[in-house]
């Protein structure tokens, strides 16, 4: 097997696309909230929506990828980097679980869960406690994804572009002949 199973590309781009939108939303949006922002309740509910579709998706990745298997990781002819790419991707879905985690701890601790998405209602409290640990450990958590990110995006270009492997066609869909 040299190609990931179809389910599997799908889920990967679909994680993939849901992990940079998750990352820019709770940056831009939900690292700024303010009291007097009238949709913060949206705008919380879209980022905590958007790290269940997440969750949710992983753990069927993770399922599906131990029935159907994968294909082997690609050598390199060089053993530091080959351990290094085990390392990032075996650390990408412990930061993106952990990310999840963490983020659904907080949202529960502020009272958000299940009143957020049941009761249309619901006005978010008006001060958020600071400085709790799950929060923290979110924000932390998320900080080292969006690196992970970035060593895996640069690692996938340049076996792509530099080094002209064809390692990109792996989490694609097969052409069809």
């Amino acid at each position: 097997m040299n190609r990931f199973h179809p389910a599997l590309v799908i889920l990967h781009w679909v994680i993939a696309l849901l992990v940079i939108f998750s990352l820019i939303w709770g940056r831009f949006w939900v690292g700024h909230l303010s009291d007097d922002i009238d949709n913060k309740a949206t705008i919380i509910k879209i980022h905590i929506g958007a790290g269940f579709t997440i969750f949710y998706l992983m753990i069927a990745r993770v399922v599906f990828k131990k029935l159907k298997g994968s294909p082997a990781p690609v050598d390199v002819n060089a053993v530091k980097t080959n351990k290094l790419s085990k390392l990032v991707h075996f650390f990408l879905y412990v930061v993106i679980f952990s990310v999840c985690i963490s983020g659904i701890v907080t949202a529960f601790i502020y009272g958000l869960l299940p009143s957020l998405f049941v009761d249309p209602d619901f006005l978010m409290p008006s001060i958020l406690p600071k400085n709790i640990p799950s929060q923290s450990a979110h924000h932390f958590m998320a900080n080292l994804l969006l690196v992970l990110v970035v060593v895996h995006i640069s690692a996938a270009l340049i076996h792509q572009f530099i080094w002209k492997d064809k390692l990109l066609s792996r989490m694609w869909f097969k052409k069809k002949q």
